[in-house]
């Protein structure tokens, strides 16, 4: 009986140890924390960083992709395939006569696990399904902004994979914002790092500053969910910052927020005492466990940004 306990507990470590190897489920510390990752908030729009998006008119469209955990491979699942996405884009945008056809693709946001182990071959697969999507598309709109904007999610951590994701992400940053302008109205976009289930104080406050500072709506992205109803084990850790993050989004003129992490999906709408809305929350579903996507129209023509949002599978 004793040696069948000893045989399985070393079964136990020799698997817990091979998985620790791959994904190290914080056995090793890491190197780069909240507060290190994120000391502020950098504007893309500024002369010398110039990566925001551009040139796009008042109406286009958003690709939205979260968990596309690259670097797992088969397992107990199929071997991973996009060329179906990649057909799927094609065909939503290469057509006169489809809903997309006055809404252009001008860019892609990520929710985070861009990777599955933080490990540097993962994101050279990332970087190759960027451009395999930036071909797709740039037939389609010349402007497509190649780079995909991205926020990191706990995946990408693994392995201290924080350098590696700064060095292979298009941002170089996981705490950015910018404005795109339109002939009515103007829309604002802030990437949050939740990728550590927090966001740290440090983060939180310069936020709010920016958010309180800037008189446009706004388009939230992060990596866990954060207020969405029915997710609550894989939403941010700490009900303190939840309280806070959403007061500011519901004080802030905020339209939307993205997520990830929760690969089944999710939504809420969140409103005031007497009932108005004040903004909706979308946790994106997992681009390769559940094969899923969205796209987001924008149409700045208005006083006021007018979105619409839709997921499609491939």
């Amino acid at each position: 009986m004793k040696k069948s306990i000893i045989k399985i507990g070393f079964v136990l470590f020799v698997g817990l140890f091979s998985f620790s190897c791959k994904y190290d489920f914080s056995l090793i510390p890491r190197e780069y924390d909240i507060e290190s990752r994120s000391p502020d908030f950098t504007d893309l729009s500024l002369p010398e960083i110039d990566k925001a998006p551009k040139g796009y008119g008042d109406k286009f469209s958003v690709l939205l992709i979260a968990d596309t955990h690259f670097g797992r491979n088969g397992y107990f699942l199929p071997p991973r395939d996009e060329k179906p996405f990649y057909a799927k884009i094609a065909q939503l945008f290469d057509s006169a006569s489809g809903e997309y056809k006055d809404f252009p693709p001008a860019f892609t946001v990520h929710m985070g696990d861009n990777s599955d182990t933080g490990n540097l071959k993962d994101f050279e697969q990332f970087n190759k399904f960027e451009q395999d999507i930036y071909d797709t598309l740039k037939t389609i709109n010349p402007n497509y902004n190649k780079g995909i904007y991205s926020v990191v999610g706990n995946h990408d951590l693994y392995n201290n994979g924080w350098a590696a994701w700064k060095c292979m992400t298009y941002a170089g940053t996981s705490t950015y914002y910018f404005t795109i302008n339109g002939s009515g109205s103007d829309l604002s976009w802030y990437f949050l790092d939740s990728g550590s289930g927090i966001l740290g104080a440090n983060q939180l406050e310069k936020f709010k500053a920016l958010a309180e500072s800037d008189q446009n709506q706004k388009v939230i992205i992060s990596h866990y969910p954060i207020n969405a109803e029915s997710v609550t084990y894989y939403a941010l850790s700490n009900p303190l910052e939840i309280a806070k993050l959403s007061q500011t989004f519901a004080q802030n003129k905020t339209k939307l927020t993205f997520e990830g992490h929760y690969h089944p999906g999710g939504s809420s709408t969140h409103c005031d005492t007497d009932g108005n809305v004040l903004y909706q929350e979308e946790v994106i579903r997992g681009f390769v466990d559940k094969k899923a996507f969205a796209v987001m129209t924008v149409d700045l023509t208005g006083s006021e940004p007018e979105i619409h949002f839709k997921s499609y599978e491939y």
